[in-house]
């Protein structure tokens, strides 16, 4: 997060991404917005399928287990 950065929204509801967040991003054309708990994140359409594809079984295991364990009030 060394890189993150407050930004606010312009009269149009728009985010200016600065250069060097968008070299960093490798930001060209089509991007992906993820909102990660309170922060959004914006990735390159490129990276995101990769990084995705190669997390996808580590998240759906994640996801089958999430509510497996009983919980004891």
């Amino acid at each position: 997060m060394s890189g993150a950065t407050n930004v606010e929204l312009d009269k149009q509801g728009r985010v200016n991404v600065s250069a060097p967040l968008t070299e960093y991003a490798n930001l060209q054309k089509d991007c992906v917005i993820i909102g990660t708990g309170d922060r959004l994140e914006i990735w390159s359409q490129e990276s995101w399928d990769g990084f995705f594809d190669s997390t996808k079984n580590s998240m759906s295991d994640i996801a089958e287990n999430l509510f497996n364990e009983s919980v004891n009030i």
